[in-house]
């Protein structure tokens, strides 16, 4: 069973509101959340309470966040076997502040991503242990600009 929770009212949720407020629902009422490019529309000052509230209300939860900057990625898949080798190298401009200090990230709608000052993978995975195990992260080798977290809720 599926539910959508979203604060865009034209996707049809079944629920509309903010991930940083999931009051309605019960502790852990869901097996697991998916948060696809979600928390880094919401200001750093929501962050915190949202990875609570999701925690809170699942026990397994897969977020997927956006890396800033240019990416290029080397991939070997000779063909034969399983084999599939990939190395991702990422450039950032380091002068790009969080929290919508940027107007590029201002008018693209994203407060933060992964690469900004705070928001390297270590720093997340701090920010989220307080709520989560982290299971696994990696990057998607079709959609090398995101990095994704498999987590278990406290």
């Amino acid at each position: 069973q599926v539910t959508t929770f979203d604060i865009d009212k034209t996707f049809e949720p079944d629920h509309l509101g903010s991930v940083h407020d999931l009051s309605r629902f019960k502790d852990k009422q869901f097996d697991m959340v998916i948060a696809s490019h979600v928390l880094e529309h919401l200001s750093v000052s929501y962050l915190d309470q949202s990875l609570k509230e999701i925690a809170r209300v699942s026990q397994y939860a897969l977020i997927y966040l956006p890396v800033a900057g240019k990416h290029f990625q080397f991939r070997l898949r000779p063909g034969f076997g399983a084999i599939d080798i990939c190395w991702f190298f990422d450039v950032f401009n380091w002068f790009e502040r969080p929290d919508g200090v940027t107007a590029r990230y201002m008018q693209g709608q994203h407060f933060w991503e992964i690469g900004m000052r705070g928001f390297r993978i270590n720093d997340l995975i701090k920010r989220m242990s307080p709520f989560f195990d982290v299971i696994t992260t990696y990057r998607n080798r079709d959609w090398n600009p995101s990095q994704n977290f498999v987590l278990k809720s406290r």
